[in-house]
Parts: C-alpha cells; structure tokens; sequence
C-alpha cells in the first residue's frame, strides 16, 4: 500500500463511492441492482477464476480493479483479450470511455497509449493473445486474462510465465465458458465454487437459480425451486455468496443473467428460443456448452467399434503432416489400421502396398506432400482448410488450375466427422484397446463459437492446451478421400471423366446434412436401411 494516501483508497468500493465513478456510458455506478457484485469488487484473492455469462458488469469491475491496484497498490498487470482487435475493441469503448468519464481516473494517468497506460508510477499493459513475441517482452505482478476459453492457449501459457519475478505472481482469469472440463470451466471446478444463494421469504429455504428449476416455463416468472412461489426482484437481489468447495487454495465465483434483476424470466425465456444452445448456456446462463451430437467422448467411439475380418480392398489412407506423420487407413467397411512415422517412405510403402488413394495434410512440411502427388497423379492428393465463405460446400471439388488438390472448410468437416462419429456410422474395425489412442486424440478436441469482426458467432473446433489431436485430423482426411470409393461423383475427378452433379456434404445454418443422393444410394444397396458401407 503507498503511504499517505486517502482512507478511500485502501478500498476500491471506497474509492469508487467516494469520487462516484460513472461507467463507460456516463451513467453513476450502482451496487443495488448489482449487490452481487460487491463481493467480488472487494475479493484481492491472488488467484480468482470467474466464469460468467455477459452483460452483468464484470468488464466493468475489471477495468476499475486492475486501476486501483496499479495506482495505489504498485502492481504492474497484464491485461490479455483474445486478439489485437478484441484489445482494441476493449480499450477504446470500456477503459478510454471512463477516463473520460471520471476526473479522478484521470488525475492518476500519467501516460496513455492504447496499449499501455501508466497510473501513478505503475504500468497496465492490454495486449491480445495472439503472438509469442509480444508475450514474452514484458513481465507483471498480475495477470488479468480475459474471455480465457477464446484465447490461444499457448500464448496465456507463456504470459503466465511472465509472473515468475514478481512477489505477488496474482492471476485472475474470467471467461464465458465454452466447452465441460476445459478453460475456465475445468479451473472452475478447482476453486472453491463460489454460487450466489438467495432465500424465498414463502417457505425460507436458501437456494441458486437455476435454468432447470427456477423459471416457470409456460408463466414466464421466477419461481422458488422448493415451493414454486413466484420470486421477487428483492428477493433475487438480497442473495449471498457461498462457496460449495470450501478449503480449495483457488477463488471462484459463478456468474449468471438469472442472478441479475434487470433481466427478467421472460427475457431469459426469449433468448432460449431465439439463440443457439451454446449462445444460452455459454452468454446467458454462464455454463459450458458441449453439443451433444458433437461430442466425441470415449463412448461415443467405443459404440463404433465394428471387430473382425473384412476385406482389405479399394483401401484410402489419410495422412496428418507434421515431423511425425500419423496415418488413418480403410475403406467402406470403416478404419483398419491407424498409426504414425518419422519417415516419409514409410507412407510411401503404405500407398504402394495397398494401392491407396491417399489424401496428405499440406502443411506445415508440403514440398514431400506435393512429390508424392506428382508422383502418383490421380492417386494422392493433398489437402488445404480453408473456410468455404462463397458456398454451403463442405469439400470443394478441383479445378484444372488445382488438380491434385482438395480443399474442405474446416468447421464443416469436422462438424460431419463428429456427427458420424456420435451416430454410429463410422466403424472402427479394431478391438477397444487397439482404439485406445484414438480415443485420446479425439476427445481433445470441442466445438465452440466464436464471434467474427462482423459481430457473427461462428462455430470453430479447437484443441486442448497442449493435447495431440492428429489422429482426428488424419481421421478427417480418410473419411474425405473415402468419397471416391463411395460414388462416382465423389470429391475425387477420375481422369477423362464427365463431371456430374456435386454430392458433397453440406452445412447449412449450422445443421448438418449428407450432400448424397439418398434415394441414389438406396437404389444401389438395394435396400433403403443400407448405408455407404453397403455400396
């Protein structure tokens, strides 16, 4: 604490009341309506994990906390967002805004950069996690990070490292959750599970709102969960927090619109018609989100094991690049064999063994990818993500400028691969224990969204910090070259043959949907309950 500095700046309550701060839209900060955030305002536990839903004031608390700490208790912070953008989009209409707003805010800034402000003799710096250089330059007491579940994983990890010098090495970290069991869900869990309880005034039992029991559905009104009493405004304000891990060394608070008096049952009610399941549980309710036709657990894929002998003919191979390559191979009657190498002609010997169609990851290493595709025309092929943003195509065929190349929009193929995983129509033909390895690189992968700079939410799969997921991805490119062995309009132009019309899968709206002629297909297996592993 700095000598000599006034009684109200011992606290930040203190100091917010005392110079009544107004927030970035000019208006006099309130803690009536906001009662659950006083606890949280006055909390310097050095570490804290908050995971919350939006709109209820925690940009707000950041934003005076980290100043109060910098300014009058000698504390340089780290303040991370996901992006240069999102920084910039933070700093200006949030931090710049109530500077503006608060002469006493502006008494103690002595330097001001959009990146760096200086208050008093202490340093915030707002950076985006998007670039390893710029984490590695600066070091810091506190490490605020913001919307952790949407940030580069890697990069937090080594703003982390950047606490090590200091005496303090706070971290506090906030996010609206994505995905169960990752970021800040998975760090929530490990906290002391702070909850806001409040108590009926009909039958006096303390309870937390929950989407499930708190909310008539057909009245559209808050209700107690034990009586079924309609709950007040008042009551909903007069709540208090309790933690349900007491004894844990980390802070956690859970954050949601139904604690928040402003937003009404029938709001709430509203927005789970209008939104998408992960819009609510992640922005409103402030919980994780998994989808569950997308969810790629270890039951999932034990449900598509399919053991015993089949035939090891018309054989595709897809291959994920890297220093050590990993290989999926099979046909129609599912995945074989998968495994890995160091050596390119070892995936060589594999193509040539089985005279495979095989699909190669471009990157990072292309120039051994790109041989092999002149090597064997019309027999390998490589690979490119790219997001398809002129058509519904999840792959895209080849043009003459691009033969030998196959593009697929990355969301959408992986959206499929997960839905035919979930389904069952997928088979592994292996035993469980030959799965198991499979069975970790796909469970480290999620669905999440995430909002474009047109303010879309876009669904997005990611990795687990510092987990494999090569085998899904190889996965992936099997199950795209598959489609040449599936009919003849697949992704795959066989040489001198007339085009036809696209069968590619397709996502529209967010919903899958198989491309194929089904009726096509039907006609071919001979029976309609046949599927392409019949053909």
């Amino acid at each position: 604490m700095k000598e000599g500095t006034p009684l109200a700046y011992h606290s930040v309550l203190a100091w917010i009341y005392e110079n009544q701060f107004k927030n970035e839209n000019d208006k006099l900060i309130e803690f009536t309506d906001h009662r659950f955030l006083l606890q949280p305002y006055h909390d310097d536990h050095p570490d804290q994990v908050i995971m919350k839903s939006a709109q209820i004031g925690w940009s707000m608390l950041a934003v005076l906390k980290s100043i109060h700490l910098a300014a009058y208790k000698g504390l340089n912070i780290i303040y991370s967002l996901p992006t240069q953008n999102a920084m910039k989009d933070f700093v200006e209409p949030k931090v710049d805004a109530m500077i503006r707003n608060n002469q006493a805010l502006r008494e103690i800034l002595k330097s001001d950069r959009q990146n760096l402000k200086r208050y008093n003799d202490r340093y915030i710096y707002y950076r985006g996690a998007f670039g390893e250089r710029e984490a590695i330059t600066i070091s810091a007491d506190l490490l605020i990070q913001d919307e952790l579940d949407r940030s580069d994983q890697k990069i937090l990890g080594i703003y982390r490292s950047r606490l090590q010098a200091s005496e303090y090495g706070w971290m506090w970290r906030f996010s609206n959750p994505s995905v169960s069991n990752f970021g800040v869900h998975e760090l929530w869990l490990n906290s002391d599970m702070h909850r806001w309880i409040i108590q009926c005034t009909g039958c006096k039992k303390w309870q937390t709102l929950t989407w499930e029991d708190s909310i008539d559905k057909k009245k559209e009104i808050y209700i107690c969960s034990s009586c079924g009493k309609e709950l007040t405004n008042e009551e909903r304000i007069r709540g208090k927090w309790r933690a349900f891990n007491p004894g844990a060394k980390r802070r956690g608070y859970h954050v949601s619109q139904l604690m928040a008096p402003w937003v009404s049952a029938s709001k709430i009610c509203e927005q789970f018609r209008e939104e998408s399941p992960e819009f609510f549980y992640n922005f409103v309710l402030g919980e994780p989100y998994t989808v569950a036709d997308l969810t790629i657990d270890r039951s999932a894929l034990i449900k598509c094991l399919a053991p015993g002998k089949v035939p090891m003919d018309d054989m595709c191979l897809g291959v994920d690049n890297g220093v050590t390559k990993h290989w999926v191979l099979g046909n129609k009657h599912g995945v074989i064999r998968y495994g890995k190498t160091d050596s390119w002609d070892e995936i060589e010997r594999i193509i040539k063994h089985y005279n495979c169609y095989t699909l190669i990851d471009a990157n990072p290493y292309p120039n051994v990818p790109k041989e092999l595709a002149e090597k064997y025309p019309h027999k390998v092929f490589i690979h490119y993500y790219i997001q398809d943003r002129k058509g519904l195509s999840t792959v895209r065929k080849m043009t003459k400028q691009d033969r030998g190349v196959i593009h697929s929009d990355r969301t959408k193929i992986l959206d499929f691969l997960a839905g035919e995983i979930t389904s069952g129509k997928l088979k592994f033909v292996m035993t469980d224990r030959e799965l198991e390895e499979m069975i970790y690189h796909c469970s480290n992968v999620y669905r999440t969204l995430e909002t474009n700079s047109q303010q879309i939410q876009k669904g997005v799969w990611l990795t687990k910090e510092n987990k494999p997921d090569h085998y899904y991805h190889a996965l992936c490119y099997w199950r795209i070259i598959l489609e040449e062995t599936l009919t003849p309009s697949g992704v795959v132009v066989r040489p001198n043959e007339p085009q036809k019309r696209s069968n590619a899968i397709v996502v529209e709206d967010d919903k899958i949907s198989a491309g194929f002629d089904l009726r096509e297909i039907a006609r071919k297996a001979g029976k309609v309950q046949k599927d392409w592993r019949s053909i």
